[in-house]
């Protein structure tokens, strides 16, 4: 903490101030500091006011800026996806800090509730919602510790499959503005249809092969994705088009 504190000798204390004790503890002095804004205090005193506070106790200066937390990276426990297309680490890195936050929220092994009205409009921009899709696809893919009856890791290639097929979405319609329910059901038919057409399979979409205990699914954790993507959408054109709904529901 760089806070610009200055030792007084105690003998020219009546040199920096009229007052012979301490503002904070109203005691006399015994350790006395000079602060940048030139306010004299007991060091104990002051170092215990910059626990809580950054500002001088006296003019309120501020003597120095509280490092930002810095937020658990979860990027090294999520197995990551082999992907067509490439984006900036760091921006994965802090959206998949955002959406873990989301789950950390809820019970343990429940999925978040992205629910939005059908009826809202998404507006699509494929820089910003690329990185939250793949980040919500990492996080919601069973990892490589959970392995299919024959030893497989667990629908990996799927999820690599999916991913590309909403990027390619993404990508094409970068710009649009469309409604939630329309958005949401173009990304749900265009992965549908690909994963289906690879496995030459046309009832149903493939499963874990594996026991979770709250029955989960590929098609259930897909549409937790595919429900985030659309809730971002949802952020990103209210941002950029009703910017003064956003400060009411902030202020709500």
């Amino acid at each position: 903490m760089q806070d610009g504190l200055e030792p007084i000798p105690a003998g020219s204390i009546q040199i920096h101030t009229v007052e012979p004790f301490c503002p904070i503890c109203t005691e006399d002095f015994t350790n006395p500091v000079k602060t940048p804004c030139n306010h004299i205090f007991d060091d104990a005193c002051i170092r215990i006011w910059l626990q809580t506070s950054e500002k001088c106790p006296m003019c309120k200066r501020e003597l120095f800026q509280r490092p930002s937390p810095t937020p658990p990276d979860y990027s090294a426990d999520v197995e990551p996806l082999r992907l067509d297309f490439d984006l900036d680490q760091g921006a994965l890195v802090r959206e998949l800090n955002v959406f873990v936050g989301f789950h950390e929220a809820l019970p343990r092994d429940t999925h978040p509730d992205f629910t939005i009205a059908q009826d809202r409009k998404v507006y699509i921009d494929f820089a910003t919602l690329s990185p939250k899709m793949v980040a919500a696809a990492m996080w919601m893919k069973p990892d490589i510790r959970h392995r299919t009856r024959s030893g497989n890791s667990v629908c990996r290639t799927y999820w690599e499959w999916a991913v590309n097929e909403m990027k390619d979405l993404l990508e094409y319609r970068d710009g649009f503005t469309l409604d939630a329910a329309g958005f949401r059901s173009k990304l749900e038919a265009e992965v549908k249809r690909y994963i289906i057409w690879k496995i030459d399979d046309a009832v149903e979409m493939p499963t874990y092969h594996i026991d979770f205990t709250t029955g989960r699914t590929l098609t259930s954790d897909l549409g937790v994705v595919r429900d985030y993507i659309t809730w971002c959408a949802v952020q990103e054109y209210e941002r950029r088009f009703q910017p003064e709904l956003v400060e009411l529901e902030k202020s709500g």
